[in-house]
């Protein structure tokens, strides 16, 4: 009788013991997918910082390449292309916290190292859905608005207007809170940082 008793026990799963399973995968599945979605946005950020070093590096590059700019917009080589004067450049402004701008500077002699509307617009880059821009920072404080120059032919490094200045542009997620920032001194040197 004892035996039997022992066998029946030992052929299958108790309800007790198959509810304890399932909640431990549930917990397991649940820990996995807090995980995944915490890494998801941190790749965000960072590819975001990352696009944005590059598109700083391309203004950079434009500048020292003596890049034409199409004046008239039309996407066709034409008389209205020139180099710009004052070099190519990015913009940022705290009120359209999803994009910023390449621009050409194109006010004779030297350009005026600042954005002046669509007649400079290049192309508007927008940052992913939960990624935005949250601070500008110079070496003066925090800032509104901050624009990035780079006049040819060495390229000569304007941040706001002035030499020898350095920029930090923090982007931050706004599901997770998290925070990339981008660096931007006045050798041209440009890098993510965290």
């Amino acid at each position: 009788m004892w035996e039997n008793k022992k066998i029946r026990s030992s052929l299958g799963f108790t309800t007790i013991e198959l509810m304890i399973s399932l909640l431990i995968i549930a917990l397991l599945v649940g820990v996995f997918l807090i995980n995944y979605n915490s890494g998801q946005r941190k790749i965000e950020v960072v590819m975001a910082a990352q696009n944005l070093v590059s598109n700083i590096r391309l203004a950079q590059n434009n500048s020292l390449g003596s890049v034409e700019f199409d004046l008239d917009h039309n996407g066709q080589i034409d008389a209205g292309e020139t180099v710009p004067a004052g070099g190519w450049g990015v913009y940022f402004n705290i009120a359209l916290p999803d994009s910023y701008i390449i621009f050409a500077d194109i006010n004779s002699p030297n350009g005026n190292s600042d954005y002046d509307g669509s007649i400079e617009l290049d192309k508007r880059i927008s940052f992913s859905d939960d990624v935005q821009l949250e601070s500008l920072n110079d070496d003066f404080g925090s800032l509104t608005e901050a624009v990035v120059t780079f006049l040819p032919p060495d390229p000569i490094i304007y941040i706001n207007g002035l030499l020898n200045n350095n920029l930090t542009v923090t982007l931050k997620d706004m599901a997770g809170n998290l925070t990339k920032n981008v660096l931007v001194n006045f050798f041209g040197l440009v890098e993510a940082t965290d």
